[in-house]
């Protein structure tokens, strides 16, 4: 899913590519949990779309809660991460 998400980003097309981040976050939360690395990877990449459009705010959010994510993983406070 996060091939078509990018292609379609590629083509211009954010808000199908939004959904689409959309349900995948979804399906990843429910499936994995909401601390999964899976998650954070689709989270970043949701981000990416959101700062491209120009929604900086809300990829900060995203990007945020990926770092909390791979910094629980990693075992360090989500401020030590890069």
């Amino acid at each position: 899913m996060q091939c078509a998400n990018q292609d379609l980003n590629r083509l211009r097309q954010p808000a199908m590519t939004e959904s689409l981040y959309k349900r995948a976050l979804a399906i990843y939360e429910k499936a994995f949990g909401p601390e999964h690395s899976d998650l954070a990877t689709s989270l970043e990449n949701y981000a990416g779309l959101l700062r491209a459009t120009g929604r900086s705010a809300e990829a900060t959010e995203m990007e945020t809660r990926a770092k909390a994510i791979r910094a629980k993983d990693a075992g360090v406070e989500p401020g030590l991460l890069i």
